[in-house]
C-alpha cells in the first residue's frame, strides 16, 4: 500500500499520460511500443492512454510515426497524472469503479437485510 498525500502520490507516477482516440489501435500499439520515452500503453475502446517520460516532447514524436503510416488521430490530450490515475497505478482499479462496486456491496446487504426480516 502506497500512503502520501494527494500529490506526494501524484507525483510518485513520473511523467504525463498522453490519451489518444484513434480508428486503428492494434496497429498503432505495435508503433508507439517503439517509440523512447513510452512507459506503458493501456488501452480501453477506442482510446489509448499513455503514460511518457516528458508529454510534450514525446507528443509531436507519437503524432508523426502514426501519420507516416496513414493512422489518424481524431483527439489528443496530454495531462499530469490525476489522483484516479496515482490510485489506479496502485490498485488497478480507477476509483470510480472502486465506489460503484461499493455501492454494489451496499445495496446487496441492504437486499439481505430485507430479505432476512
Amino acid at each position: 500500500m502506497k500512503i502520501g498525500s494527494p500529490r506526494e502520490l501524484k507525483e510518485s507516477i513520473k511523467g504525463d499520460i498522453i490519451t489518444l482516440e484513434l480508428m486503428d489501435t492494434l496497429k498503432a500499439l505495435s508503433i508507439l511500443k517503439r517509440i523512447d520515452g513510452v512507459i506503458e500503453i493501456k488501452e480501453e475502446n477506442n482510446l489509448l492512454r499513455i503514460k511518457v517520460s516528458n508529454g510534450s516532447e514525446i507528443a509531436p514524436k507519437i503524432l508523426e510515426a502514426l501519420n507516416s503510416v496513414g493512422i489518424y488521430v481524431t483527439r489528443i490530450s496530454i495531462t499530469q497524472p490525476t489522483l484516479d490515475e496515482a490510485y489506479m497505478e496502485y490498485t488497478g482499479k480507477s476509483l470510480r469503479e472502486e465506489q460503484a462496486s461499493s455501492e454494489e456491496m451496499f445495496a446487496m446487504m441492504r437486499t439481505l437485510r430485507r430479505a432476512r426480516s
